[in-house]
């Protein structure tokens, strides 16, 4: 764990724990006893096919059927209404947490929609607790989210009633976007996580039906998970893997004692393992619809319909930080690993990146941006 404590000391930052108290050190668990962070899309599904979290082994990826079927759609929309808090809890996150991990490609996705127009009118396809809307809407941004979940919609309208900017929320309950009031003064797309989930017909009805609702120029923002696909580069993965490793090692041992000191929540940990375990055994990737892309046969598919004007990675190791710090009960700690981890994880991340992470790690898959323009 030391290539991790000189890369932190080296980017400037203080690798203390927060202050520990007095309790008998003989409480405390190891890291061992524990489970690793969950990293749900990504390395726990690794785990549940046997392929290590960073290894590069050959992986079998799941494939995408060309037509869903009325019972499974069903089945789907069941999955989530039943799962929809837990969701929301794991992946979307408490908002405070939510904007730092997904701060870099939010505000990017804020300043695309807005770029070149006086308002820009976003409609959010499968927006699930409508998230998005709450950071970004404004003045200049009216937000529209639909999603078919009626348990996701309801969490929704619920957080909408607090938020500062209310007034610019709006959100449905249908799976046709053409039900969206005012749908003709809609300028933008934002698609977060919600097309992996559907099958190669829904697809193309669906980006066939953006293209002839909606004006040609329209923004559409992307992000979802893929798979880089298999690089010819030769380049050596061992340092970049090893300081991944170094760094999982001191979270793990921070989470640890969080959990010695009765300040870490376990409960979703164990609600998401169990999920996960159901998905295994009914032979699904998670929800009963879900599979991720590889990158190539998105690429080829939005080809089809848009201009990719630009493509980037989110990140490598930001969710997992964030889905630990989520997990804290102590608000003085919780604030203390905020302020200590995301900075660096950033940094982290953008070395990563940089140096090719991403494209040479084919058997795991990173949630990945694209700014497009509607043909």
């Amino acid at each position: 764990m030391n290539s991790i404590r000189k890369l932190i000391r080296g980017l400037g930052f203080d690798i203390a724990r927060y202050p520990k108290s007095k309790k008998n050190a003989s409480s405390r668990i190891k890291a061992s006893d524990r489970s690793d962070i969950l990293i749900p899309t990504t390395a726990a599904h690794l785990a549940l096919k046997g392929v290590g979290r960073i290894g590069r082994s050959p992986f079998t990826y799941f494939q995408r059927p060309n037509m869903t079927s009325t019972e499974l759609d069903e089945i789907e929309n069941i999955w989530w209404n039943a799962h929809s808090k837990l969701i929301e809890n794991v992946w979307v996150l408490s908002d405070d947490v939510n904007e730092l991990y997904r701060a870099n490609y939010i505000s990017k996705a804020a300043s695309f929609f807005k770029k070149d127009t006086s308002k820009a009118i976003v409609l959010d396809l499968g927006c699930g607790s409508g998230w998005f809307g709450r950071i970004v809407a404004d003045q200049d941004l009216e937000y529209f989210g639909i999603d078919f979940s009626s348990s996701q919609i309801e969490l929704a309208n619920k957080k909408r009633i607090n938020a500062g900017n209310s007034q610019w929320l709006h959100y449905y309950c249908t799976t046709d976007f053409k039900q969206v009031k005012n749908i003709q003064e809609i300028n933008s797309v934002f698609i977060h996580a919600f097309l992996h989930h559907l099958y190669w017909d829904e697809l193309h009805s669906l980006f066939a039906e953006l293209k002839n609702t909606l004006p040609r120029g329209c923004r559409i923002f992307i992000v979802e998970p893929i798979y880089p696909g298999f690089n010819k580069s030769n380049q050596d993965m061992r340092l970049m893997d090893k300081l991944i490793s170094d760094y999982r090692k001191y979270v793990r041992s921070i989470k640890s004692e969080l959990i010695a000191e009765g300040i870490y929540n376990t409960e979703l940990e164990d609600q998401l393992g169990n999920v996960f375990e159901e998905s295994k055994i009914n032979g699904f990737f998670f929800s009963p619809k879900e599979v991720p892309f590889e990158l190539h046969e998105f690429e080829e598919f939005l080809n089809g319909y848009v201009v990719i004007q630009e493509k980037t990675c989110c990140g490598i190791l930001n969710l997992e930080t964030a889905q630990m710090i989520e997990n804290i009960k102590s608000e003085k700690h919780r604030e203390y690993y905020k302020r200590l981890l995301f900075p660096f994880v950033n940094h982290l991340d953008k070395f990563l990146l940089s140096n090719g992470y991403f494209e040479n790690t084919p058997n795991t898959y990173f949630f990945t941006a694209f700014e497009c323009i509607l043909k």
